[in-house]
Formats: structure tokens, sequence, C-alpha cells
């Protein structure tokens, strides 16, 4: 099982101490090698059942997506674009359109706004599950449409 970097290297600090722990009985070598194979063994389940979970709760928002996106109600289908539309413009508007001809009329200076690093990650986020959802769909149709042949 391939596992994700940052997950194993989480749970392998987690048992550390129980590792450490083991070196630290007065046992025979045999005891403890046995010890820190039944603990590397819990650290592997866990790891696995952990990363089950996470595809599973993968699997789950997918299938939502997918659901708003057949939906028969626009905005059930269009509520996520018109919300990274609605975020990027009011941030783009604000600081290109509305502050430089607010200082233009009135002179002086108007704040530009800086944008949220949560607004940045959201719509990376978006754009980037937009993209990747449908490169998906097309290289599925491509390959139905050419198994169907």
């Amino acid at each position: 099982m391939a596992l994700s970097i940052p997950i194993a290297k989480i749970l392998a600090g987690l048992f550390k101490p129980a590792a450490d722990l083991v070196d630290e009985l007065h046992t025979s070598k045999e005891e403890k090698a046995a010890m820190h194979l039944a603990l590397q063994q819990v650290q592997e389940s866990t790891v696995e059942n952990l990363m089950d979970h996470v595809g599973q709760m993968a699997e789950t928002q997918a299938k939502v997506i997918v659901a708003e996106a057949n939906s028969d109600s626009w905005l059930s289908r269009n509520w996520r674009p018109l919300i990274m539309v609605g975020c990027f413009g009011v941030i783009l508007e604000w600081n290109y359109v509305i502050a430089p001809i607010a200082q233009w009329i009135f002179g002086g200076t108007v704040p530009i706004l800086p944008t949220p690093p949560e607004l940045w990650g959201l719509l990376k986020l978006g754009l980037g599950g937009y993209v990747g959802l449908r490169s998906t769909e097309k290289i599925v149709d491509k390959w139905l449409n050419k198994s169907a042949s």
C-alpha cells in the first residue's frame, strides 16, 4: 500500500513514544522485537484505515458534486461557480475598478484591499477542482466512446 508521506509521518510521531517505551523495557531483545513488530502492525493498520476513510470521504464528496452538476435546477448546478466568480469579482472590482475611479474623482487615496489568503485558497481549490473534474470527465467520455466502437 502506498502511504501518504504526511499522514505516515504524523502517525509515526504519534507512535514514537510507545516505541521509545518499548526500548526502555527491561526484557529480552526478542520480546522487544516482537513488541516493535506488533506496534508497527498497529501503526500500519491505523494508516490503512485512515486512508480508506479519506478515500470514502472523497468519493462521497465527488458524488455530491456530480449530483449537483446533474441536477435539473439551474441554481444547484451553478452555485459553486457563482460563488467563485462573485468572490473574485468583488476583489477585482474594488481594487482595479472602484478604488482607482474613486481616487481619480475625489483625489487622495482609497485603500486597496489585500486578498485574504483563505479566499485565494478557496479560488485555487474551486478552480483546481473544476479543471480536474472537467478533464476527468472528458477523458472518461473519450475512453467510453473508444471502447464502445
